[in-house]
């Protein structure tokens, strides 16, 4: 395996798939309930984690959603989608530096 990726824009990546995982697990599983990621968010978010630290690109890596590389199984992409689809949004609003940064990094991709 490559070694472990441990630059600021994989950082910022990380906190920000982490903050959307707890804003769906909350809004989907939790039912409300503020506190760690149930079961399923939390391997899922893990096996994220584990791609992000051996993308690569590494640091230079564009955001997920434009990149030409697939990383995840077709199994995990579905649930990955549906996470980024829901939480995406409302990421700005609930986590705005997250969110901001984020977008300064897909225009940085361009």
């Amino acid at each position: 395996m490559r070694p472990v990726n441990k630059g600021p824009r994989i950082r910022r990546e990380k906190r920000a798939i982490a903050a959307m995982f707890a804003i769906y697990c909350q809004d989907h599983h939790t039912l409300g309930r503020k506190g760690p990621l149930c079961g399923e968010c939390d391997r899922l978010l893990r096996s994220v984690h584990r791609r992000l630290d051996h993308c690569v690109f590494g640091d230079l890596k564009s955001p997920c959603a434009q990149c030409a590389v697939d990383c995840y199984s077709k199994s995990q992409r579905p649930a990955i989608l549906a996470v980024i689809d829901y939480a995406g949004p409302r990421l700005r609003w609930r986590y705005p530096a997250l969110a901001f940064s984020r977008l300064l990094d897909k225009l940085r991709a361009r």
